[in-house]
């Protein structure tokens, strides 16, 4: 980390909307993360700093795991940054029930042990809170307690960088707080063009889905973490590091997952739950809605007043739902093409990062890269110094500029690995 970069932790006051805990003070953690004295280019210090950037992370890990080393780079060019941890995460509060192992998906509890141990809960002990944990309207008030303390500390529009599942929520906050919003950087968007619309269709989805939100809490293990990385090294995606290491490689990845640098100290449960796998990482339940197909096609925000850079990379099993073969292995193929035809609506996939592209209105601000033998997790893949570069590019000027020099700020274009320039996806 470079020797003038200041990482402070903060403590957001919030009254939480959650069933769990409705109308108890609950705390918000903020890591401001920020050059000490003028970044290059400044005359005064703070007042002439460059844009302010909102971090926002996906759906199972804490905000500083992602973020760290992200976070570190855009300070250094000048930004102002902010990461941001909703209930459930980091040194943000945890409510009660995320730390009865009674309320954990059932299957997750396998994860607890080494494989062949038993012990309880059992699969068929009844869960003591019955229902999903946190929501968009929950996670959406979180993020405006947020962005109105950020308001204290900062006069200009903020930008947003949301990573996976992140989009559930910073796509919808632009769309509806444009005035707030500056650019918009999406890496890796989940995107459901089928997803619930409302808050009604949601609850009734989600009531009568138990097996997937009748429990305020998940599990995932090492052991997920390396198949979701491996999954995307099946059809294409360069493992990090040296190959010839990887799993290896995957340790420094969890152990930096489980115990942040920067925040809150490392989650106790989660080690000690986790204590003969190598620990584990403890999640909210959380169910989304109004990020589809239908409400963005409607907006006349994205891509027009608020500019939307997507990066995504090319063997993304995630971002992108992919079809299997006989075998049930994946293959490169997208179940979006097409030949697909919308489903009744519902709360997951398949996802298409590249139909968010396409269904965004706005016609001259929006713009899509597609990154070479990478998969889902960029921040940690082999050309994650170029995705912190378009990052930076795009909040500050709202365009990217390629190794010829060329600038981009709409169409859809592809990475070329070797000679870093951008060329139109065929």
């Amino acid at each position: 980390m470079p020797a003038s970069i200041k990482k402070q932790p903060w403590k957001i006051d919030h009254f939480s909307t959650l069933d769990a805990n409705q109308g108890q003070r609950v705390t918000l953690e903020v890591v401001e993360v920020y050059r000490n004295g003028k970044p290059s280019g400044t005359t005064t210090g703070p007042a002439d700093w460059g844009p302010v950037v909102l971090m926002v992370s996906g759906q199972s890990l804490p905000a500083q795991s992602t973020f760290d080393e992200w976070a570190t780079y855009l300070a250094d060019k000048g930004a102002h940054v902010f990461i941001m941890n909703f209930q459930g995460f980091g040194g943000s509060t945890r409510p009660d029930v995320m730390d009865d192992p009674f309320n954990a998906k059932r299957d997750d509890l396998a994860k607890l042990r080494p494989s062949g141990t038993a012990g309880p809960p059992l699969v068929d002990d009844p869960y003591r809170y019955k229902r999903w944990l946190s929501d968009s309207d929950t996670e959406m008030a979180e993020l405006w307690s947020v962005l109105n303390w950020l308001s204290t500390k900062e006069t200009q529009k903020v930008n947003i960088i949301g990573y996976s599942a992140a989009a559930f929520l910073v796509g919808p906050s632009a769309m509806m707080w444009p005035q707030i919003v500056d650019r918009l950087f999406l890496g890796a968007p989940i995107f459901p063009p089928a997803g619930l619309g409302n808050a009604s269709a949601a609850e009734t989805f989600a009531t009568a889905h138990p097996e997937r939100f009748g429990f305020p809490l998940n599990i995932q293990s090492k052991h997920d973490t390396q198949k979701q990385f491996e999954d995307d090294q099946s059809i294409g995606a360069a493992p990090p590091g040296v190959a010839s290491n990887w799993p290896t490689t995957l340790n420094p990845i969890w152990s930096g997952i489980l115990t942040p640098t920067i925040g809150a100290p490392a989650d106790e449960k989660a080690y000690d739950w986790g204590a003969l796998v190598d620990g584990v990482l403890r999640y909210p339940t959380r169910l989304w809605w109004g990020w589809n197909e239908a409400t963005v096609k409607t907006d006349t925000y994205l891509g027009d007043e608020i500019p939307v850079c997507i990066v995504y990379g090319e063997s993304d099993s995630q971002a992108i739902s992919r079809k299997t073969d006989s075998s049930g292995k994946l293959t490169i193929d997208p179940i979006i093409d097409a030949a697909w035809t919308m489903t009744p609506l519902h709360g997951g996939p398949p996802f298409s990062c590249t139909r968010l592209y396409d269904d965004i209105q706005g016609l001259n601000r929006k713009l899509m890269i597609r990154m070479p033998k990478t998969g889902h997790f960029m921040p940690w893949e082999h050309l994650n110094d170029v995705l912190f570069e378009y990052s930076w590019e795009w909040i500050d000027n709202g365009q990217i500029v390629d190794s010829s020099t060329a600038s981009f700020k709409d169409g859809s274009f592809e990475l070329d690995e070797n000679t870093k320039k951008l060329s139109p996806v065929p």
